[in-house]
């Protein structure tokens, strides 16, 4: 991308205008006579983000019971005190930190299939990534706002989501391979061009005056 040359000097982003003719950095490394000025455009880049779900479990004695559900996109899992061959069932297990790791092993077709739970292949839009002793949370593959219309949701008396469907998606700033801008505190570069899922801009700080 070229820019307009301002007076004298010239605006440089890409080839290099100098004098009314163009410039490539090899010419300027060439001759160190060449006056130029550098201007990088001024542009905030963010990296896409991934949006998220939290299921909560409201604590205390084990509260998961069988039959239970949760429901991620269109998928429906289902607790159970045991395992039939019915596809989407979750073991229970000992206890809820027993039965949402079993969600997220089954989420994520990990852990011992047939054993865990009974589902066929990994979850096509969410990935498990992490449970706790109350708590499951689920990330959407593809970063982005496109992540914030996965619908979630549960039922049982003493689970739920934060939210009816997956938060926090973020689309990346767009950018060609080896772009270059800055704002006031820092420069940004992306080798590889970025688009609105991409998380591939880099930044430096500008440090402190001197």
């Amino acid at each position: 991308m070229k820019n307009k040359p301002i007076k004298g000097n010239q605006v440089i982003t890409g080839d290099l205008y100098i004098g009314g003719s163009i410039k490539t950095v090899k010419d300027i490394e060439a001759d160190k006579s060449i006056p130029a000025l550098f201007i990088l455009p001024e542009k905030t880049p963010v990296n896409a983000v991934g949006a998220t779900g939290t299921l909560t479990v409201t604590g205390g004695a084990s509260q998961i019971e069988g039959d239970d559900t949760v429901t991620i996109d269109t998928k429906v899992y289902t607790f159970k005190a045991e395992l039939s061959p019915e596809e989407g069932e979750v073991l229970i297990g000992e206890n809820d930190t027993a039965a949402l790791l079993n969600l997220l092993n089954a989420v994520n077709h990990t852990g011992t299939p047939d054993t865990d739970y009974k589902c066929a292949a990994v979850h096509p839009t969410v990935t498990g990534t992490s449970s706790g002793a109350l708590t499951f949370v689920g990330t959407a593959k593809t970063k982005g706002v496109v992540g914030n219309a996965i619908a979630t949701d549960s039922s049982g008396a003493e689970i739920s989501w934060g939210d009816t469907d997956l938060v926090g998606g973020i689309d990346g700033t767009g950018g060609v391979a080896n772009e270059t801008c800055a704002d006031g505190s820092y420069i940004y570069h992306t080798p590889v061009a970025n688009g609105i899922s991409g998380n591939s801009w880099r930044q430096i700080a500008l440090g402190d005056l001197y």
